[in-house]
Parts: structure tokens; C-alpha cells; sequence
């Protein structure tokens, strides 16, 4: 079966189980797995994947050299042959600018998810020359050769779309989630509300909970339930 490379510079940060899940349902594409980082969630990936600096034949000095100018070791595309890479699929809006060097080398098409933060924080758009990162340099270059940019949400694509994006580049295509075969017995649990997150100042956990004090106070019986976990744990419980 062909491959569609998933690049992800870090694999696998503990709080991106949900990149895995993205593949899941595939019938046509066998996912491979490209990073240049190592992280905790490595060993857990259902699919086959490879750090750039690990592969036979790549030296250390070219794995800062591929991040920093976008030369492709050779290996890499041999690597990338080998699994008949028909598609690269890059996860965030940095990895997009990281991975054009490869859709580029191999001639094949990039789709580049972005989730949030990638089209939200001025930082990442902000002229700052002649010290440009990664994505600032190339970034022009990213709107030109990308095939297609996958926003989760409505809201990223009309961020994306202030930011100058062409509106035939962007499609909204919201992740999704395994459902059971039957769905579970329902039961009354009243007025019952559930938050799921990591428990840091964006996701607005403390947002949720002054809402619920101020509804409380306003005589509303509501009851909130919050999974996760995080620096604010402590904090958002007392």
C-alpha cells in the first residue's frame, strides 16, 4: 500500500495522542511517521515511524542542516522511496514550512494541518529580520506549494484567511473521534457539565469554573466535571 508521510518535528508530545488518531480509519494511504525529535510518546505510535537522525546514513550535521536551509539528505529520500511516499501530511503550520523541503524533493503533494496556535499567535507572523525563523522564512513560500491547508475549525480558517491566505487553499476539517459500535445507555444526570483538556491557562478551565460560581450564584443547580491534567491542577481544584 503507498504511503502518506506524516511529519511532526517532535514524536510524540504527551498531550498529541489525538495526531496518531487521525489515521486510524485509513483504507488507501499507510501512514509512516517522520520527526527530527524523540519524545515520550515515540514508543506508543501504532504506526511505523523514524527520527531523521536515527536513519543509516544520516550524520548528525545534517539533521540542523535539513531544519535550518531544507537540504534533504539523501537518505531520506531513499528512505522515503522505499515506503512509496505519494503524499506528505505535516501536523501544525511550523511542521508545514519543515516538511515543504520533502513534499518538494519527492514532487509530491503537501497538506498541512494547522490546530490553533499555529494561525493564532502573532508571534509566529511577526516580521522580526534579519532573525526570521523557520516559519517566517518560509512561510510565502508554504502558501505557493501547499496543495491544500486543513483548518480544524471554522475559527482557524478565517484567522488564516486575515493573515492573507487565498481562500481556495483552505478547507475546514474537523478531527474527529472513534465512536462505539453501540452507543451507551443514557441515563438523567441533570443540569451536568464536562470539561476534557490539559489543564493550562489556554484552554480556560478557570473561564469554565467562574462561569459555573456565577451561574450558582444566579440560582442555576449546575454541576461541572473536569478531566485532565497540568500545571493549574492544583490551582483550578482549590
Amino acid at each position: 500500500m503507498p504511503a502518506v508521510l506524516v511529519y511532526r518535528d517532535r514524536l510524540l508530545a504527551p498531550p498529541e495522542g489525538f495526531v496518531p488518531r487521525q489515521y486510524r480509519a485509513f483504507t488507501e494511504l499507510r501512514p509512516v511517521f517522520l520527526g527530527c525529535r524523540r519524545d515520550t510518546g515515540f514508543a506508543d505510535l501504532p504506526h511505523e515511524a523514524a527520527i531523521l537522525g536515527e536513519l543509516d546514513g544520516v550524520r548528525p550535521w545534517q539533521v540542523p542542516l535539513f531544519r535550518q536551509a531544507g537540504i534533504v539528505p539523501d537518505r531520506l529520500l531513499r528512505w522515503a522511496r522505499d515506503h512509496d511516499v505519494r503524499i506528505v501530511h505535516a501536523q501544525f503550520g511550523r511542521g508545514g514550512t519543515l516538511a515543504l523541503p520533502i513534499a518538494r524533493a519527492l514532487g509530491v503533494p503537501l497538506v498541512v494541518t494547522f490546530h490553533g496556535g499555529d494561525a493564532s499567535k502573532r508571534s509566529h507572523f511577526r516580521r522580526s529580520w534579519p532573525f526570521r525563523t523557520i516559519f517566517q522564512r518560509r512561510w510565502p513560500d508554504l502558501q505557493r506549494e501547499a496543495a491544500k491547508f486543513l483548518c480544524v475549525s471554522d475559527f482557524v480558517r478565517r484567522l488564516l484567511l486575515e493573515r492573507g491566505v487565498r481562500e481556495d487553499l483552505l478547507s475546514v476539517h474537523h478531527l474527529g473521534v472513534e465512536m462505539p459500535s453501540m452507543p451507551p445507555a443514557t441515563r438523567e444526570r441533570g443540569n451536568r457539565l464536562l470539561c476534557v483538556g490539559r489543564l493550562v491557562p489556554k484552554k480556560g478551565f478557570g473561564d469554565a469554573i467562574a462561569a459555573l460560581a456565577a451561574a450558582r450564584a444566579r440560582g442555576h443547580a449546575l454541576e461541572l466535571d473536569v478531566i485532565g491534567d497540568g500545571p493549574l491542577r492544583q490551582e483550578l481544584t482549590a
